[in-house]
């Protein structure tokens, strides 16, 4: 049986995004154990440089998060040690004026929290469904909205669930 066996992955981060800050944040033991999926180089900081430097700065982060997802009604009655643990797993996600998230009819396995910005939700009528569908066989897109170059000029921000 192979050692990976024995573990649930919790998260899997990607580039630009870090780990090991709980541990010296509550100076505490790793919570979790760290497995590289490929050949991976990291920028690292150690205690005393993260304590004198990285500290303040990451806890006041940490600090707003806790208040922005104490603000949803959904979470309002959690404890801050409750949302602390949750804003981990979230990653925010960009998106551009009149991007879309995902199409109807797409499966999707993360929930989305705007944390800035609007945004609209759109179903397809009925009558549209065939149309549609007819359309995008031919391997065309369909794009409704400004041009591209408009499109690049708004964004809004959102947390994601992984």
């Amino acid at each position: 049986m192979d050692k990976l066996d024995w573990y649930k992955e919790v998260v899997s981060l990607g580039t630009g995004e870090s780990f090991g800050e709980l541990a010296l944040i509550h100076e505490a033991p790793r919570a979790a154990t760290i497995t590289c999926h490929k050949e991976c180089y990291f920028a690292v900081i150690g205690r005393a440089e993260y304590q004198r430097v990285l500290k303040k700065i990451q806890w006041k982060d940490v600090q707003k998060k806790i208040e922005f997802f104490l603000a949803i009604p959904f979470f309002n009655h959690w404890t801050r040690t409750q949302i602390n643990k949750l804003i981990y797993l979230f990653a925010e996600q960009n998106f551009l004026l009149n991007q879309t998230v995902y199409h109807q009819g797409d499966k999707i396995d993360m929930i989305y929290i705007v944390k800035e910005g609007f945004f609209e939700a759109l179903k397809v009528k009925k009558f549209m469904n065939s149309a549609i569908s007819d359309f995008e066989t031919q391997n065309q897109k369909l794009y409704i909205g400004p041009k591209e170059t408009e499109a690049k000029t708004k964004k809004s921000s959102t947390m994601a669930y992984r």
